[in-house]
């Protein structure tokens, strides 16, 4: 990585375009990317000159969806089974950011309800499974929260599995979080398909 001139690869532009999401397990994923900058950093003690564009893959969606569910029906469940309460000012400030249409502050609250979640079930591998995807979970909110319509339902499913969490009713608080990863991946799928 800093064999090139006088500064390595940190003085020549390095691009990568990749699909969204390689579904497939193809060697060439974004982690090799990561991996990359990584390097980059250490032997330059920078990377601006590293670009990655991910390109939308359809096929990622159900992925998704599949991976999300599992998850989050998992945390749910066992956060019931707990007793756990989820903080009732993460719904007001994630409804917040929904009514003032700030793509980003809602990511930010969607991945804080989802992190409250995985660490409401006890469970921290649930938390540390996910955090291997936030990259590619963030694209993904990001692109279902593009559309105004979706921004309210989200909120009102984060609190129908808070609810079901607090009620400690494990079936409907796993089946409210499944069916919240689902539903993001339907809109998901919708999203990229019109991108293309």
């Amino acid at each position: 990585i800093g064999g090139i001139g006088p500064n390595g690869l940190g003085s020549v532009p390095i691009l990568t375009a990749r699909a969204f999401g390689e579904v497939a397990g193809d060697i060439h994923t974004l982690y090799n990317d990561i991996q990359i900058r990584e390097k980059l950093k250490a032997a330059n003690g920078r990377a601006d000159n590293h670009a990655v564009w991910v390109l939308p893959n359809p096929a990622l969606a159900p992925l998704y969806g599949v991976s999300k569910a599992s998850l989050d029906a998992l945390a749910a469940r066992l956060a019931a089974e707990r007793g756990a309460a989820l903080p009732a000012a993460l719904l007001q400030d994630g409804r917040r950011c929904a009514d003032e249409g700030d793509v980003h502050s809602m990511i930010e609250s969607d991945l804080a309800f989802h992190r409250a979640l995985y660490a409401a079930s006890g469970n921290p591998f649930i938390e540390r499974s996910a955090q291997a995807h936030w990259c590619h979970i963030r694209r993904a909110m990001g692109a279902v929260l593009q559309n105004s319509r979706a921004r309210r339902w989200v909120w009102d499913e984060h609190e129908a599995i808070a609810e079901a969490v607090a009620r400690r009713d494990l079936e409907a608080s796993a089946a409210a979080a499944a069916g919240h990863a689902h539903q993001a991946s339907e809109h998901l799928a919708a999203q990229l398909f019109q991108t293309q």
